[in-house]
This record gives structure tokens, sequence and C-alpha cells, in this order.
């Protein structure tokens, strides 16, 4: 039972590090746009 509670909190902190990548991607990308078209 603690084996499986362990991988889930890893997996929920992979995800959530994944999740802050694609937004932080996504945020720059919109920054970058928003410079061109300024």
């Amino acid at each position: 039972m603690g084996y499986f509670k362990y991988s889930i909190c890893i997996y929920i902190i992979l995800l959530r590090k994944q999740i802050m990548n694609q937004i932080r991607s996504t945020y720059f990308k919109i920054l970058e746009y928003s410079i061109i078209f300024l």
C-alpha cells in the first residue's frame, strides 16, 4: 500500500513539472509574438 501511494506522489510531481514546462513554453511563445507585433 505504501509503495502505491509513493508511486502516485512521484507521478503527480512529474506531471506537474511537465505541465509547468508546457505553460512556460506557451507563455514565452505568446511573449515572442506580442514583441513581434509591437
